[in-house]
């Protein structure tokens, strides 16, 4: 197999803690275009500072000095938590014809203030992609920075900058479009969420990898990145285990989007190959067991296609979290084995990012709504106007089926009869069409102890009646 590369960049990531969004009351997206561009020169002798401010975005790496271009944007007004998509668009191109090969560069964002001054030349930043192009061409890019905005927005910034840095030795000048009447200038693009909506973006729990040796599963929790691979013909099989707590979600929600970014950091196979290895869901405990990774009832994703080392965001099955929900679970859990034509990716662990500072931890992120409130009484399952014994009856009789039809659409508004319709008749017991609930309704047990005994009163008085004919 040909190994493709491994990757590694100097920046430093923000801390990526849950982010939960309230109700938004705006729902449409936005382009921004930079409030200030320019660029960097750290002159020689090199030594990692900004000596002068330069008035084109130039970028290079040559004998006089080290050029980055750079850009800022004002977000003030994008609202923390409520961005659904963003991604940052712009234009590398040459500034003159000198023919060097391939001109690599390397594009951060960082916290900034909306002036172009000498500490934008360094000052810690989250790596957004890398990009490459011959000497007489151009890159045209495009990146997702959905959870970058994220991050930077909860941090408090009120302008965000990119920064374009060479990546080659002795690289003559490129320059980073900076004209804002042109199409190809740097952009940054978002949607927000729709009215009511919010958004849960969460670290895992727990991530592990596990290897099958000899016949028998071990586990490495401190390994640096996560490499699923599977080769039959060599006995190789590595699988990944992530575990995501799924607490911070609000009460009575429906997710309606769901999605995985990884960091890649190492890619390897056959010229031209892509990588895809498939993702399995199952319900977590937060714990990490071999069980975890044989769990493959259900795929709901691919990691992939990857071809290059930039972090990717893969697309979950959402409704498989809403199944999870409704059955009470606490843990969503990612099983991720190896590719089916034997290429291996390797993704940065969460243990990585948080010592290292050129790594990003896995990240979820969901899309919810609230359900609408039952439009009849809640908890009246069998709809005769009161919540009472026999509504409990109606939901444990039903209790697993795929609707709720039985509950006579009084349930908690979710896909399948489960707990959280057991909460709704607990919550509404003893009230009727005309008021409120009256009284604090009987655990389980209890409820089905008080149908017993009004079907035992009933017998009673049944042979009272027939004794005395």
């Amino acid at each position: 197999m040909e190994s493709v590369g491994l990757r590694g960049a100097g920046v430093v990531v923000l801390g990526a803690a849950a982010l939960v969004a309230s109700c938004c009351t705006l729902c449409s997206g936005d382009t921004l275009i930079p409030v200030v561009t320019g660029g960097l020169k750290d002159t020689s002798p090199r030594d990692g500072l900004a000596d002068a401010i330069e008035s084109g975005a130039f970028i290079a790496s040559v004998t006089g000095g080290e050029y980055r271009a750079i850009a800022e944007f004002d977000v003030t007004d994008v609202p923390s938590g409520l961005v659904l998509s963003a991604n940052v668009t712009g234009t590398i191109g040459p500034n003159n014809s000198v023919d060097v090969g391939l001109r690599e560069h390397l594009i951060e964002f960082y916290t900034a203030d909306g002036v172009l001054g000498l500490d934008d030349f360094s000052v810690p930043g989250i790596y957004v992609g890398d990009v490459a192009h011959a000497s007489g061409d151009r890159t045209d890019f495009d990146f997702d920075i959905t959870g970058i905005l994220h991050n930077l927005l909860a941090a408090g910034a009120t302008h965000v900058g990119m920064r374009v840095s060479p990546q080659t030795e002795l690289l003559p000048f490129d320059v980073l479009y900076t004209n804002e009447l042109f199409s190809d200038a740097p952009r940054i693009n978002f949607e927000l969420l729709p009215e009511g909506a919010g958004t849960l973006q969460v670290l895992p729990s727990l991530d592990a990898e596990f290897e099958l040796v000899e016949g028998v599963w071990e586990v490495d929790e401190t390994s640096n990145t996560i490499n699923p691979r599977w080769i039959d013909f060599a006995d190789i099989d590595r699988r990944g285990a992530l575990e995501f707590s799924l607490a911070d979600l609000p009460d009575n929600v429906t997710i309606t989007d769901a999605k995985i970014e990884f960091d890649i950091w190492s890619l390897g196979g056959g010229a031209g190959d892509t990588t895809d290895a498939p993702i399995y869901g199952y319900a977590g405990d937060g714990a990490m067991t071999v069980a975890d990774v044989l769990d493959t009832s259900t795929q709901i994703g691919v990691l992939g296609p990857v071809e290059e080392l930039d972090p990717i965001r893969v697309e979950l099955d959402h409704e498989f979290i809403n199944t999870l929900l409704q059955n009470g679970e606490e843990f969503l859990g990612l099983a991720i084995l190896g590719d089916p034509d034997y290429n291996s990716v390797g993704f940065a662990t969460t243990d990585f990012a948080a010592s290292s500072s050129s790594a990003v931890a896995p990240q979820l992120f969901l899309t919810y709504v609230p359900n609408e409130a039952p439009a009849g009484l809640p908890g009246d399952f069998n709809d005769d106007g009161v919540v009472d014994a026999a509504d409990y009856t109606v939901w444990r009789d039903h209790q697993g089926a795929a609707d709720e039809a039985a509950l006579s659409g009084n349930g908690d508004g979710l896909s399948g009869v489960g707990q959280g319709d057991y909460a709704v008749w607990r919550d509404n017991y003893g009230a009727t069409s005309d008021a409120g609930p009256a009284t604090t309704a009987p655990a389980p047990a209890a409820a089905t102890l008080l149908v017993a005994a009004m079907v035992a009163a009933g017998a009673r008085q049944l042979s009272r009646s027939s004794s005395s004919l």
